[in-house]
């Protein structure tokens, strides 16, 4: 029993030297934790051994990657989906220029963190996200199409996407939404991207 509690009090220690204090709501990670064995003669460090953090004067190895745990994330579609809903009736420059500082502060909130697919995906769901809410504005089968066509598509397809008959968030996600709505596209509207805000930071810091 004594064994097992001094074993967590290391953990909490190491964790809060690794992530300057911020709590483990925010951030999600594998760690492992290795004592090494203690040397014959006191005073004589170990080969091998890794300098940091010592608990009882035995030095200890971590090796940790920090990323955004899933509640985290979980939290940020929910708000964004709750702002998507209220801009329903807005024009999309408007939502756009909105989403800007809720991505910027999320970022240099996380930008601690090591692993960045969850911004690849953040970036990926959001992108298809603002395409579902232009098909949704765009209503009816005939109006669909001549935007469709308006952004590029070629009449035959864009008639065929408008009255495939599938829901707004298959739509948003299939190949002829992102033909007639790129990246660019977004782009040039004022899209933040999550990871080159992420990457920015890393850079500058």
């Amino acid at each position: 029993m004594a064994r097992r509690v001094k074993d967590k009090q290391m953990v909490r220690l190491i964790r809060r030297v690794e992530t300057g204090g911020r709590t483990g709501d925010d951030f999600a990670g594998e760690r492992s934790v290795q004592t090494p064995a203690p040397t014959n003669q006191p005073g004589e460090e170990r080969r091998g051994a890794t300098l940091g953090p010592q608990i009882s004067g035995v030095p200890v190895t971590t090796s940790r990657k920090l990323k955004v745990a899933p509640q985290s994330l979980r939290r940020l579609q929910g708000r964004i989906r709750a702002l998507c809903r209220q801009a329903r009736g807005w024009r999309l420059d408007r939502l756009i220029e909105t989403l800007r500082p809720i991505i910027r502060g999320w970022i240099a909130y996380f930008q601690l963190s090591e692993v960045k697919v969850a911004f690849v995906r953040l970036d990926e769901w959001l992108r298809r996200r603002l395409r579902c809410i232009l098909w949704r504005q765009w209503k009816r089968p005939l109006t669909r199409q001549r935007r469709l066509m308006a952004l590029g598509l070629d009449p035959d397809r864009a008639h065929r996407s408008a009255y495939n008959g599938r829901g707004p968030w298959w739509n948003a996600g299939a190949s002829h939404m992102n033909q007639a709505i790129p990246l660019a596209w977004l782009r040039r509207r004022g899209l933040m991207s999550f990871l080159d805000q992420y990457q920015r930071l890393k850079r500058t810091s």
